[in-house]
């Protein structure tokens, strides 16, 4: 009863966030186009590791603004949580110059199911070192943590399986007061081909604020998975 008055609660401050944000503060708008392509491998009955590769590309999908390469341990301490560490290695194109930059992230995550639909609240710490051989800073991590919240439907007699998540990014800056300073919302639907692969097509918004560089973002994402 408790993780349910939780994850109602959660979810009610997410969608309020999304309410208050979702015309956008942002000047710059920009449709990207958002791929990737994961391996999992179940390692025992409670250890897992997967490989992601992501290619983003923005400018109206004109144009590779980065790449992100995923590791990722996991860890299933009951049936319904799970935690994560993962480390990402980024390469952005920027118009200048190419920059390189490190990401550390850890996860808990709680799962749901109330047939047909499923449930998970994944809380992430992410530490983001960026311009790392081409900036002074590139040594001071930007630190978040981020609440996402998704609802699915699943059931074995239909073969896509719809589901709808909202993201929310509190940056923790050192020294300082955090702020929100973005907001996701994401529609998406999962195909699974068979119990190895699966391919997942999604629509989302991303609005951005309180920052001088903020952006609104619309993307379309197709991502590929193999598990086994």
């Amino acid at each position: 009863m408790k993780m349910k008055i939780n994850l109602k609660l959660s979810c009610c401050i997410l969608f309020l966030l999304q309410f208050i944000f979702s015309t956008g503060t942002a000047q710059v708008k920009d449709f990207q186009l958002w791929t990737d392509i994961s391996v999992k491998k179940d390692l025992s009955k409670h250890w897992e590791l997967s490989y992601e590769q992501n290619l983003r590309f923005g400018s109206n999908a004109g144009r590779l603004d980065k790449s992100y390469s995923n590791l990722t341990a996991g860890y299933k301490i009951t049936k319904f949580l799970k935690i994560d560490g993962m480390y990402r290695f980024v390469i952005r194109n920027k118009p200048d110059y190419i920059s390189y930059g490190h990401t550390f992230a850890f996860d808990a995550t709680l799962k749901q199911k109330y047939d047909p639909f499923r449930f998970s609240v994944r809380n992430r710490l992410l530490y983001k070192f960026s311009d790392i051989r081409s900036s002074d800073n590139g040594r001071i991590p930007q630190r978040y943590y981020r609440t996402k919240l998704e609802i699915g439907f699943k059931t074995k007699k239909f073969p896509l399986n719809p589901y709808f998540s909202a993201e929310s990014f509190l940056f923790l800056p050192i020294g300082e007061t955090p702020y929100f300073d973005a907001l996701r919302a994401t529609a998406g639907l999962e195909y699974a081909l068979n119990k190895h692969n699966i391919v997942d097509c999604y629509w989302m918004n991303e609005w951005g604020f309180n920052t001088a560089d903020a952006e609104d973002l619309y993307i379309l994402g197709v991502s590929y998975s193999y598990m086994f």
